[in-house]
């Protein structure tokens, strides 16, 4: 994009702009909008007035700083075409684009609970698993291909396979082969990895992820909360799904007081095991985490600390892969080189401010579906109670289910959560966790306990992160 400085252009009044250590935050809240520079740009843009074109504002700022105007073209350049692009400067005589709601006509995320049974009996439990020789109900593989094939191609995203343990599902080879066959994008199937080795040639084929859960580098750590021997099956599990050629490979970890202190060691961890990606989860308070939260829950300030640690490690492990990549197999093609371990994280807001989306809920019953192993269709897998029921997969048809759904995301949108409707930041968050909300005060309508967290990270992500600049014709 070349910029054009006979053109003239208006500052777009509905940006609020904050000051922070002399630098300017102009910050649309309603359109989920964001731009940040310092008193030399704050200038450029007030001086923007839909009167003067942008070569008379350069030359106003050329005298006021005694600098040439060639030097303030070639430092302001790239900050002004992308002022242009996020309609922060509008041109005369135009409206800037307004952002809609996110919405989406199918689940990008749909999670099948196929058993109720496990073998271990870990405290945090969302799901309140029960032991593997107690009798089950388990999902009907029929009604969960037929309601899930009426989903067009072009919207079949990713499905999660979770319990209880998915290994004590007998039918589990099925189930994957069949969901192979529908072509979702991403078959996931998440596994605390202590059964199942004997099935793992006939079903990781079928998948696309496999998750296993670690909740510590070493046994001391993974087996107080997982029970004794856990740990020694879940290493050959991670070596046997390499074996046979897993796509992806992720290790998730619950942090837990018992845990914490182990955190900043998983990197190294998943550096040792080849593993593609460590996704960090949240204690919620569902399941047993209910009564087990207060007992469980590590501290914040040394959760805060060993998280602190825990990123330092993965960029020091991500920096010992790149050179690996730049030394001994700079020759090889990309698809045979090492690759970095990704990361993710529940409550994860930086997303939430670089990816441009109006986000109004948390995705519950639209965006995200939970098929329980009894066939009863739930918003999300950590709303699994009977007042949220959106049909069942066996009685009712897809098209009435997921209309329910889109009531209930309508529903709890954050222009209805009494404790979300008045704050600026609420498409940007999007109300954060019903669930978590539901858990800890008792009333779905009410406030995520890390509702302050949000604040503060999304806030802090804007302010340190840097943007690229995204290049469009036609400015």
């Amino acid at each position: 994009m070349n910029l054009d400085y006979d053109k003239v252009y208006t500052l777009d009044n509905e940006f609020e702009i904050i000051e922070k250590d002399n630098k300017y935050l102009f910050i649309d809240y309603n359109n989920v909008n964001w731009l940040r520079t310092n008193s030399t740009g704050k200038e450029i843009l007030n001086r923007c007035d839909g009167k003067e074109t942008l070569q008379n504002v350069i030359q106003q700022i050329s005298e006021l700083y005694s600098f040439g105007t060639d030097f303030l073209k070639e430092q302001f350049s790239d900050f002004l075409k992308e002022a242009i692009n996020k309609e922060l400067l509008l041109k005369s005589g135009h409206s800037k684009t307004i952002l809609e709601p996110a919405s989406a006509e199918y689940p990008n995320d749909v999670w099948i609970h196929v058993t109720e049974k496990c073998n271990l009996r870990c405290p945090f439990c969302y799901s309140n698993s029960t032991c593997a020789d107690v009798e089950q109900e388990e999902v009907d593989i029929d009604a969960v291909i037929g309601f899930l094939e009426k989903i067009p191609k072009d919207y079949r995203s990713t499905v999660l396979i979770s319990g209880g343990e998915p290994f004590l599902f007998k039918g589990l080879p099925t189930l994957t082969k069949r969901l192979n066959e529908l072509e979702y994008k991403n078959i996931v199937i998440i596994t605390n990895g202590t059964v199942g080795n004997e099935i793992y040639k006939e079903v990781l084929p079928n998948i696309h992820s496999l998750q296993v859960s670690v909740d510590g580098t070493q046994a001391e750590y993974h087996e107080r909360t997982r029970g004794k021997g856990s740990f020694d099956k879940m290493v050959k599990s991670l070596k046997l799904a390499r074996e046979f050629n897993i796509k992806r490979l992720i290790i998730s970890f619950t942090p837990t007081k018992y845990n914490i202190s182990n955190l900043p060691e998983i990197p190294k961890f998943a550096y040792e095991h080849d593993i593609d990606s460590i996704h960090l989860t949240r204690l919620m308070p569902v399941g047993r985490g209910v009564d087990n939260k207060p007992v469980i829950e590590s501290d914040p300030d040394e959760y805060e600390t060993n998280v602190r640690e825990f990123m330092k490690n993965m960029e020091r492990i991500n920096r010992r892969i790149h050179y690996i990549r730049e030394t001994e197999e700079f020759f090889l093609e990309e698809d045979k080189k090492r690759k970095y371990v990704e990361l993710s994280m529940a409550a994860d807001q930086s997303k939430k401010v670089i990816n441009r989306h109006k986000v109004t809920n948390c995705s519950l019953g639209c965006g995200t579906i939970s098929i329980s192993s009894d066939n009863n269709v739930y918003p999300c897998p950590s709303l699994q109670h009977e007042e949220y029921r959106l049909g069942n997969i066996l009685e009712d048809n897809m098209e009435d289910i997921m209309q329910i759904g889109k009531e209930v995301a309508c529903k709890y949108s954050v222009d209805n959560i009494s404790t979300c409707k008045d704050c600026k930041m609420r498409y940007f968050c999007g109300g954060g966790c019903r669930a978590c909300a539901l858990g800890n005060e008792g009333n779905i309508d009410g406030e995520d306990p890390l509702c302050e967290y949000y604040m503060k990270a999304m806030l802090e992500i804007i302010w340190n992160y840097t943007r690229p600049i995204i290049d469009k014709e036609g400015a």
